[in-house]
């Protein structure tokens, strides 16, 4: 049974992005005496986990009780990288209401819409994958070939209202064009997007 050091990471999640973030904070050297902590709620993940060596817990990422259980009583910082949107607010909701305040609480976002929700629930910082893949390809392309102008793009897209679109990137009137487009009322198009 490992033990794991009072301030330790915690990874919130151990698919793709939990086992990715892991591997790099391995990498870094940061996979010392349990100094990370991964919890899952998919089994076949932490014995996965298990059978590679990675530090992963069964159980509920977002009860700290289950941290506190595991000897984490003052995590140094908590990752959030679930696969799931809704399961990303949850967790991110119950924890900030129960860590200590200085802990720092760091997110992933599908797009800049759920973004600023997480910022809302109280996320210290949010990865936005869309933001990072756009700045990524302006990189590629020798825009964003600098830490300035990168943070330039992602401040443009970070801080645009999307408050008014019923889907990122489309206004309703842009969705009233497009109903009439192509047949179909605008409401069932927006079903179509919550699928």
């Amino acid at each position: 049974s490992t033990s794991f050091i009072n301030d330790a990471t915690v990874i919130c999640g151990f698919g793709n992005m939990g086992r990715s973030v892991y591997g790099m904070l391995k990498e870094a050297g940061l996979d010392g005496e349990g100094d990370i902590v991964a919890f899952s709620l998919d089994p076949s993940r932490v014995t996965e986990g298990a059978l590679s060596g990675a530090p992963v817990i069964f159980g509920d990422g977002g009860r700290y009780e289950l941290f506190k259980a595991a000897g984490v009583t003052a995590p140094k910082a908590v990752l959030i990288t679930y696969a799931s949107r809704s399961r990303r607010l949850n967790v991110l909701t119950r924890i900030r209401a129960t860590l200590p305040k200085e802990t720092m609480i760091y997110a992933r976002a599908d797009d800049q819409r759920e973004y600023q929700e997480l910022i809302d629930a109280g996320a210290d910082e949010v990865i936005c994958q869309t933001t990072e893949a756009v700045v990524r390809f302006g990189g590629l392309l020798d825009f964003c070939d600098d830490p300035e102008k990168s943070n330039m793009v992602r401040s443009l897209l970070l801080d645009r209202d999307y408050s008014s679109e019923a889907i990122p990137g489309y206004s309703m009137r842009r969705i009233s064009d497009l109903s009439e487009e192509v047949g179909m009322p605008s409401r069932d198009i927006l079903k179509l997007y919550e699928c």
